[in-house]
């Protein structure tokens, strides 16, 4: 159930039995495999907001091509600093028959790496590598290589999602419908055809690009009215949790400046700016902070960008730490503490993603 209430997808929870295998990752695999037919490098991409499920497609796309055809070898980019190089072409064996897939789920980050390995792969004639790639929409578009580049490529092909069609739906409930009253929620009591209807009819109302549809209606049709007590549980379970020990700092204020930001729709809160206000060192964040929080289906991070997992759970976190005294939170200074640290971290010598959208939090809320 972790993974219907919101949990960030790792390699076993989006293989799992219970999770519903997307449509689109039948579609996805088939042409993978079929392009090591083409005789030029392939270059697939899985875009859509964040709780989409591209996730999910991604992972189960990599293991349908692999238990297709046990030709394809696999290369995982993991982690956020690891990078391509255009020697890759010359350092991969070529062996017949073999083909070898390189996916990254944050494709942003490496998109100009890929675009010039593409390339100098296509140029020596190497059909045998492709590329699986997955990124938030908005962080695609705006990396340094233009969209008409990509579109130059042969090989290149994107899959847009959004929402979920009949068949996704269907077997979502049917998941759900395992769990009985607990998996179908406010939706207890219905028969599948009108579950199904319900969560199509919630997925289409999700009106915002940067919200994942999916995430969006799987949140309101389970929780319903109960979101606020879903969220309070979640806060009290951070409460406890130190960010970083001897630092003072728990999980609910890392947390708390996750979700005073994206319930303003400031989306550029980077990890250096959380990691500088929580006073612990950049290499820390992802395994004291980022990591428990995705496993407690509170935020998400796409490539230096951190987020909840949707602006549901944002908007209601907010507005208990606004009219409650249960947690030592004050709202208010959440956006003070970071406008300082990204000025701290610009006086320093650092970048700072979206320096002047800063400033202008500076001389007063969003």
């Amino acid at each position: 159930m972790a993974y219907f209430d919101g949990r960030q997808p790792v390699w076993r929870l989006a293989l799992s039995p219970q999770v519903p295998r997307w449509a689109v990752v039948e579609r996805l695999a088939e042409n993978i495999l079929a392009a090591s037919e083409e005789g030029r490098p392939g270059v697939f991409l899985l875009l859509g907001a964040g709780g989409e499920g591209k996730s999910t497609a991604f992972f189960q796309t990599m293991e349908k091509v692999l238990r297709s055809d046990d030709n394809w070898r696999l290369l995982h980019r993991r982690m956020d600093n690891a990078s391509l190089s255009r020697a890759w072409a010359d350092e991969l064996p070529r062996e017949e028959g073999r083909c070898w897939l390189i996916a990254s789920d944050d494709a942003d980050q490496i998109a100009a790496d890929v675009y010039e390995m593409a390339f100098a792969l296509q140029s020596k004639g190497r059909g045998d590598v492709h590329f699986l790639l997955c990124a938030r929409h908005t962080e695609w578009r705006s990396t340094k290589v233009e969209q008409r580049r990509w579109e130059g490529l042969p090989g290149y092909r994107e899959e847009t999602l959004r929402g979920l069609d009949e068949a996704d739906a269907t077997a979502i409930v049917e998941a759900w419908e395992k769990y009985q009253d607990r998996g179908m929620g406010e939706l207890a009591g219905k028969t599948r055809q009108e579950a199904v209807a319900a969560l199509l009819a919630a997925s289409r109302s999700e009106v915002s690009e940067d919200e994942g549809a999916l995430l969006g209606a799987l949140l309101r049709l389970r929780m319903g009215d109960r979101m606020k007590a879903y969220v309070r549980k979640l806060l009290d379970r951070l409460a406890d949790r130190e960010a970083a020990k001897n630092k003072g700092e728990k999980l609910l204020d890392a947390f708390g400046y996750v979700a005073a930001m994206h319930t303003e729709n400031q989306l550029f809160l980077s990890k250096p700016v959380l990691a500088r206000v929580l006073g612990i060192a950049p290499r820390e964040l992802r395994s004291k902070v980022l990591r428990p929080l995705g496993e407690e289906a509170a935020t998400d991070t796409s490539g230096e960008m951190v987020f909840t997992r949707h602006r549901a759970i944002a908007e209601a976190t907010m507005d208990i730490l606004k009219n409650t005294t249960r947690y030592p939170v004050e709202p208010e200074e959440l956006y003070e503490d970071l406008v300082v640290a990204a000025e701290e971290l610009f006086q320093k010598g650092h970048f700072i993603d979206a320096l002047g959208k800063w400033r202008f939090l500076s001389g007063g809320r969003p």
